[in-house]
């Protein structure tokens, strides 16, 4: 399947799609350094520039769009001016694009709160502007976690089909994700567990032996679940405490400073590092060779960690995409199996 990745980033879409066997016709990206990186690691020069100046009729044929408009018009972190901020409006580019040239698919990305920005009236004017395109539109919260990173990062992913291909519910098969995790924990539990006064508590459902129970909550944590060994220098704050190899450490606070607000790797000397701009694309799914080539390339190391947080979850969009691949096959082939419906 041929594709076209806007506001491409580093080309995480373009990695999890080539992984799939598919086939980039070109990219749009406008921010210098990373296109550096971009054109370098994919030896590709097909840059279409700015999103929003592209004229559609000059662009080749594809199957399939797919691209995260920015998130900072949406997200929670900023200031959420969504339409009324210009990185809010990129959505339309990316619709214009897509009423041109008609691609079977598209394949979205933005933060959750894109959800509930405007009480949830920017998302029904997406959704109601590729309706009027003639666009049909599945959607679902999907956290990297749960595809095998160590991350916990949520971010909603939408994905629209021409309404001839008639590819109802694409997305997502059901016990895999986050988007039904409500519904596997109930279906889990077999009976209640009542206190003395009759009433029951969300630790109280009695769950089957292949389950995970609910989570703890403060009044759970009687006894020490570690080990205290020693503390650094003699403190006595929570940061300072050095525990067993064998247990696990303390959970961070909400008002660490420095000690324990940083995202970083302990040691029993007390010193906190950050992670590095490696470690900050392997969380993303990412190959060492881009970051190794992006030091070549003289790109400095703010640049590579604002690469890596503004990139796709690799495995993520190649959990997704390979999902839209599957199901235009089985549609091909008069096949279509209830395995890809909700």
């Amino acid at each position: 399947m041929k594709f076209l990745e806007l506001c491409a980033g580093i080309g995480g879409f373009r990695v999890a799609l080539e992984n799939l066997g598919c086939e980039c016709v070109g990219y749009s990206e406008i921010d210098k350094n990373a296109i550096k990186l971009y054109s370098a690691f994919f030896n590709d020069e097909r840059n279409f520039g700015d999103v929003t100046k592209i004229e559609a009729e000059k662009l080749p044929d594809f199957e399939l769009l797919v691209g995260g408009f920015p998130c900072q018009a949406f997200s929670v972190a900023g200031k959420r001016g969504g339409f009324n901020d210009i990185r809010g409006t990129i959505f339309f580019d990316f619709a214009k694009i897509i009423k041109a040239k008609k691609p079977k698919f598209a394949i979205f990305e933005n933060v959750k709160g894109l959800l509930n920005h405007e009480g949830g009236w920017t998302f029904e004017t997406m959704l109601r502007t590729l309706d009027e395109i003639g666009y049909d539109t599945q959607w679902g919260i999907l956290n990297t976690r749960f595809h095998g990173l160590p991350q916990n990062r949520e971010r909603v992913y939408i994905v629209a089909n021409l309404r001839e291909r008639s590819a109802t519910k694409i997305l997502f098969e059901r016990g895999n994700d986050i988007t039904d995790k409500m519904e596997r924990t109930q279906q889990s539990i077999i009976g209640d567990y009542y206190t003395k006064s009759g009433k029951t508590h969300q630790r109280s459902g009695v769950l089957n032996e292949n389950s995970i129970a609910p989570c703890l909550t403060v009044s759970d944590c009687k006894e020490p679940r570690m080990v205290k060994i020693g503390a650094i220098d003699g403190k006595r704050h929570q940061a300072d405490r050095v525990y067993s190899l064998d247990g696990v450490s303390t959970t961070l606070s909400a008002q660490g400073g420095g000690l324990g607000a940083k995202t970083g790797l302990y040691s029993a000397g007390g010193k906190v590092r950050r992670l590095t701009p490696k470690e900050c694309f392997r969380l993303q799914g990412f190959k060492d060779e881009m970051v190794e080539l992006g030091y070549k390339l003289g790109i400095s190391d703010s640049q590579l960690y604002k690469m890596a947080g503004n990139a796709v979850s690799v495995p993520v969009v190649e959990w997704v995409a390979e999902r839209v691949i599957g199901w235009d096959k089985l549609r091909e082939a008069r096949e279509l199996r209830s395995d890809y419906l909700f």
